[in-house]
């Protein structure tokens, strides 16, 4: 597929939801890799039926399996990730079932998207630095690396977090801060995207909404240029030994 603009695409369709903010995060972690990743093996953990990361880095020629969690693999199939399949051409993607902690083979890299927030719940770093070790050990390549996205502690917003969203159900949301603490044994680099986006209104009004998360995003931008904050919406991280 052409470079550049239908990449970008790609990647904001990948996302699904607050997909501008997210494909920001992304394209962070992408540049930390080589362009061209032929040969290389890489795994994302825990699609779902609305994104899914796991065709960039095969359009970037990896070998790349995609896995998700306590779903069908109809699920993932006929979901965004069709949509996605469909829409850029691509060649088949393997997709299976696997538990973040029972994994089999080893990669030169493994992504997760909005994942561990989910595992790691109620402010787990300890969770977090397991899970961590745990793929190290038994499923990285010698030079592998992971690369995870998540939702970014917003200190303003944790009162409405209780109330709207996956908060409700003691989701993580993690803090640059704590993660580069808690995985101090590794090689971190991270950065922060957005500050409003932290709702998606494909969720809360149920509809095709997304337009409402594009219209913030761009707010987003204009109030960053004039104030930097502490806190951002989404976190991108690569880890490596």
């Amino acid at each position: 597929m052409p470079k550049d603009a239908n990449m970008r695409a790609l990647v904001e369709d990948c996302c699904g939801w607050n997909r501008k903010v997210w494909a920001d995060a992304i394209e962070f972690g992408l540049a930390q890799f080589p362009e061209r990743l032929a040969g290389r093996k890489v795994l994302e953990i825990g699609a779902g039926r609305h994104s899914t990361i796991a065709p960039i880095f095969s359009v970037k020629g990896a070998e790349t399996v995609c896995s998700y969690f306590h779903l069908t693999k109809e699920d993932i199939e006929n979901g965004q990730f069709k949509i996605i399949m469909d829409k850029y051409h691509l060649d088949k993607i393997a997709t299976i079932e696997q538990n973040i902690f029972d994994i089999g083979g080893k990669y030169d890299l493994i992504v997760l998207k909005s994942v561990l927030g989910g595992i790691c719940r109620s402010n787990d770093y300890g969770k977090l630095r397991e899970i961590v070790d745990k793929l190290f050990l038994e499923n990285l390549k010698e030079d592998g690396a992971i690369f995870t996205i998540d939702n970014g502690d917003i200190n303003l917003f944790r009162s409405v977090r209780r109330f709207w969203g996956a908060g409700r159900n003691e989701w993580t949301y993690f803090t640059e801060e704590k993660v580069t603490s808690s995985l101090c044994a590794y090689n971190v680099a991270i950065k922060g995207f957005g500050f409003l986006n932290i709702g998606s209104a494909k969720f809360l009004l149920q509809g095709n909404y997304e337009f409402i998360n594009d219209i913030v995003y761009y707010f987003d931008k204009l109030i960053t240029r004039i104030y930097t904050p502490k806190w951002r919406a989404v976190l991108a991280t690569i880890i490596r030994k």
